[in-house]
């Protein structure tokens, strides 16, 4: 959801990220598995999360996956996700460690992320998002909905971690992402107008798939371009596990 809405030397194997990834479902060929792009593998996520400026830690269950922000578990990012779709759902409501306050997805399913099988370019899969209708809640009581204007959704890649995009200006992942490894972004533009041109802001989750999330970028609009108003980086192994605490649901 909107964010106004962020190897240690034994685990040789997580030093070849293709080699080990895991599929969570059948694409066609030429499209990539985007749940696996999404999440830190089942392997990993058992027992480890990933961690720089802050941690993330990755759930997943039968439905939808979890971005636990905080080793309490009570500060997420909550996506839905079937055979065809991955959907942005809740996020907390600006204040972390408030977990009875979050924001959603009024009608659940109106956000898509990305298709569950995306095509890669430059841009790859797009979608036009015209119902942005989010819903915040206090102390689990739904308040009055509201929008992000028309949105525009793409998965861009691949790139290499070493420059996770097109501007030579980006820097790279670090930590125990080695330089060289594939990544995809999936950016989304928001606060566009009724023709999905002019928008005001742009997110971007940059993927790896093996470790899931390793950078998020929020945008915002800069004369004819955008400038980087933030930035979160999750490019180091680290051990432990939490368990979501989501009360109101």
């Amino acid at each position: 959801m909107l964010r106004h809405l962020r190897i240690p030397a034994v685990l040789i194997l997580a030093l070849s990220p293709t080699s080990y990834a895991e599929s969570t479902i059948s694409c066609p060929a030429g499209q990539i598995d985007m749940l696996d792009w999404l999440t830190l593998d089942a392997d990993l996520r058992s027992s480890k999360h990933m961690s720089g400026a802050s941690p993330i830690y990755t759930v997943v269950s039968a439905d939808k996956f979890y971005w636990l922000k905080t080793s309490s578990g009570d500060t997420w990012d909550i996506n839905l996700y079937n055979g065809s779709m991955i959907y942005l759902w809740v996020t907390e409501n600006e204040v972390w460690h408030t977990p009875y306050n979050y924001k959603k997805s009024t009608f659940n399913y109106n956000f898509p992320m990305a298709p569950r099988c995306a095509t890669p370019g430059k841009p790859g899969s797009t979608i036009l998002v015209s119902n942005t209708s989010y819903t915040p809640a206090v102390n689990c009581v739904e308040g009055t909905p509201r929008a992000l204007g028309k949105a525009v959704l793409q998965v861009w890649g691949p790139y290499t971690a070493g420059q996770p995009g097109l501007e030579p200006s980006r820097p790279p992942i670090g930590g125990d992402v080695a330089n060289s490894t594939p990544v995809h972004v999936v950016g989304y533009l928001y606060n566009c107008d009724n023709s999905y041109g002019n928008c005001q802001s742009k997110e971007e989750y940059i993927l790896t798939q093996r470790y899931g999330l390793v950078r998020w970028n929020l945008w915002t609009k800069s004369g004819s371009g955008f400038s980087l108003s933030n930035r979160t980086t999750f490019n180091t192994l680290t051990n432990g596990t939490t368990t979501p605490f989501f009360p109101c649901f």
